[in-house]
């Protein structure tokens, strides 16, 4: 079926689409747009589904695909192409911060833009390494009828947990349960930027370098972590890592995928 000239122009427009709902419209738009793509199923076919990616991608190298439609089906959108970065990877750094963490008497909650049960199944299934209970995540929410099958309606009453929605969920769901904010926050985007700097109760950021723009409120973060690196009051921390493998680094600097040197700020 893959083979199939029309499957290979459905993949690729609609990871065109992806991209191009992404560059046109503001995140409340983008970010749920993506999730409505798991309409029709359940909880557990979206994890299945999470969790076969995860181990496909897994062996798959980190280099840049590029797809182009069928030049036999150009459809009403023409031939379309688009790049995009092959080979997920788990960061072993990561699982063991979550595991000093939860050693340390720590609840590890995770915060994320992403669809709630593809965020649960990478979480917390033991294969993936994070090991966090599936209970303990804030992500994307769709309506579900009365059999478990999601609908095409982002959940009334909620918050996207992106930008000011990341901190607005923070407070309605941990700062009224444990009665303060996040002693420790990390994230890589500017979707992470405003919780990053929300809650006085917070002592450290792990902001993971992709060299955000310098304009930008993490991109202000991520130069304030290279001004006091090395000193222990500092809020800010910058950990580096190296896109052509996918793996962190002992240092600040981000290398881009095709890049053989890294640098810390944009």
């Amino acid at each position: 079926m893959k083979l199939n000239p029309h499957y290979i122009a459905f993949t690729t427009k609609v990871r065109f689409l992806y991209e191009a709902i992404g560059d046109t419209f503001d995140h409340d738009t983008a970010y749920p747009w993506v999730t409505y793509l798991f309409v029709g199923m359940t909880e557990a076919q979206v994890r299945k589904l999470t969790a076969d990616t995860v181990a496909w991608q897994l062996k798959e190298p980190v280099v840049k695909v590029k797809w182009t439609s069928p030049p036999a089906l150009p459809g009403q959108a023409g031939v379309v192409s688009v790049s995009w970065k092959n080979g997920l990877r788990l960061q072993p750094e990561m699982q063991e911060l979550y595991a000093a963490f939860r050693n340390a008497g720590f609840d590890v909650w995770v915060c994320s833009a992403s669809f709630v049960d593809v965020i649960k199944e990478i979480s917390s299934n033991p294969a993936f390494g994070y090991n966090n209970p599936p209970e303990r995540v804030l992500a994307m929410e769709l309506e579900r009828d009365a059999n478990g099958v999601i609908q095409p309606e982002y959940r009334r009453g909620y918050d996207q947990t992106q930008g000011p929605g990341k901190t607005k969920n923070i407070q309605r769901f941990l700062v009224s349960k444990y009665g303060y904010g996040p002693s420790f926050i990390a994230g890589d985007s500017e979707g992470d930027q405003n919780m990053m700097a929300d809650f006085a109760d917070t002592k450290k950021v792990l902001i993971v370098n992709r060299l955000r723009d310098p304009k930008t409120d993490i991109g202000k973060f991520s130069a304030i972590a290279v001004q006091n690196y090395g000193k222990p009051d500092t809020r800010y921390l910058l950990q580096g890592r190296d896109d052509n493998t996918g793996q962190w680094v002992t240092s600040q600097l981000h290398t881009p995928l095709g890049a053989t040197q890294g640098k810390a700020l944009k």
